[in-house]
């Protein structure tokens, strides 16, 4: 009888260490499930409606004093909670906005952390420190599998021979994984996942370089349909650009990022949506935007803008030659002068 006894305890223990190591958010409406695995290694997965959207993946950051977040996690704590929050957005498309998620707040024994939310319009982490002193964050890994037979929208850079200097302009690339080129695509970057599509993105950047995406890095990565986060490295020297009055990268150093004391690093989102027309609707990205940081906006009235490069687009009728000179300019300054501003118009 001791014995058997001794046999339930050590099945239930054990039971709680496995459940222990799955952590789960639910969105508002239940559709959206998003767990996060700390089994020898840290990963996500999430599904909607009961279909893998995706699959389990691999996250984390690593530092330049070994430390490996991704790799055999320790948690020292966890929390669940539910959120409601009224977004006041003056500028935005509407004044203010409603959202909920659930949260997870995990905290590791190595000083750092992640947290996960789900809303009903999709999923979104971040990690973040509570170390004291300098961190130098040497990468922060992602390996998104969403399966190698899926459609993806890809928006590649348009200098492979140095894919970090661009101006963030292409056409999208309609293409399965596992037959997309290996150029760095930015984001935004859409993947058909058949019951519904999401959009990577990110939100709250700050002293931290953009992802960007590749896909076919190795035959895993080709097999499995993996996007792996490339990041830019920090830069080490500058240089400058007389011509167009600006500066670039000259050298870099072999990390992406450093920071001091407590931060939060970025979010990384996955916007999900059932149909196209609910993408540029979606709010993650403003909800998850750092808070206003200027304080009184009243005095901020927002107003027409063109871009002098385009400046000769589609103008027409003038007694002057259109382009990026002194009379287009003095055009434009009098027609946002002249022209009533409503809300609808911004």
């Amino acid at each position: 009888m001791v014995k058997k006894l001794f046999f339930i305890a050590t099945l239930l223990y054990i039971g709680e260490t496995v459940s222990a190591e799955n952590y789960l958010v639910k969105s508002p409406d239940g559709k959206i499930v998003a767990e996060l695995n700390t089994n020898k290694s840290l990963s996500l997965q999430f599904k909607y409606n009961g279909s893998i959207l995706l699959q389990e993946s691999s996250i984390g950051v690593t530092l330049n004093d070994g430390t490996d977040m991704g790799k055999n996690p320790k948690v020292a704590s966890h929390k669940l909670s539910n959120h409601k929050e009224t977004i006041h957005a003056p500028f935005y498309r509407q004044q203010n906005f409603e959202t909920a998620y659930q949260e997870l707040n995990l905290k590791l024994k190595n000083g750092f952390g992640i947290i996960l939310r789900a809303y009903d319009e999709g999923v979104a982490y971040r990690f973040y420190t509570q170390r004291k002193g300098k961190t130098i964050i040497l990468n922060e890994t992602a390996a998104y599998q969403f399966g190698k037979d899926k459609k993806a929208w890809l928006p590649y850079t348009t200098t492979p021979e140095k894919p970090f200097a661009m101006a963030f302009q292409n056409i999208y690339h309609e293409t399965r994984l596992d037959t997309a080129k290996q150029d760095l695509a930015f984001l935004p970057a859409t993947i058909d996942c058949g019951k519904a599509k999401v959009t990577i993105l990110e939100s709250d950047l700050e002293k931290y370089p953009g992802m960007w995406l590749k896909a076919n890095s190795s035959k895993e990565d080709q097999e499995k349909g993996i996007l792996r986060a490339v990041f830019a490295p920090y830069p080490k020297e500058m240089a400058y650009y007389p011509w167009r009055h600006m500066s670039h990268v000259k050298s870099t150093c072999d990390y992406i990022a450093t920071s001091t004391g407590k931060r939060n690093y970025p979010w990384r989102i996955f916007a999900i949506t059932e149909h196209d027309t609910q993408m540029p609707t979606n709010n993650l990205v403003y909800a998850l935007a750092a808070p206003n940081k200027i304080g009184d906006t009243s005095w901020i009235k927002p107003g027409k803008v063109a871009w002098d490069w385009w400046n000769d687009w589609n103008l027409k009728g003038v007694d002057f030659k259109a382009g990026i000179n002194f009379d287009t300019y003095k055009y434009y300054i009098d027609f946002a002068t002249s022209v009533p501003l409503k809300r609808d118009d911004y």
